[in-house]
């Protein structure tokens, strides 16, 4: 369940923290994605564009691995939908 975004690699445990993140609804100062070696933060306004770009560099590569359908439904049942 793990896909690899230029050369780091993130599980959909990784969406979902984004997403829950997210659900907030804050505006934090700075953004974070990942977890481990693999994990990436971004500052203001250019490095929070950074993080957020590299997140649907993410999650376009689990829909290329799992389909659309595949890919909300793994989300779905991962945030208790």
């Amino acid at each position: 369940m793990m896909v690899r975004v230029q050369g780091k690699t993130y599980t959909l445990a990784d969406m979902k923290s984004w997403f829950m993140a997210r659900r907030k609804g804050d505006f934090p100062q700075f953004l974070y994605f990942g977890h481990g070696r693999s994990a990436i933060a971004g500052e203001g306004q250019s490095g929070g564009r950074y993080v957020v770009d590299y997140v649907h560099a993410a999650e376009n590569a689990f829909v290329a691995k799992y389909g659309i359908e595949g890919y909300r439904r793994r989300m779905n049942k991962l945030m208790g939908r």
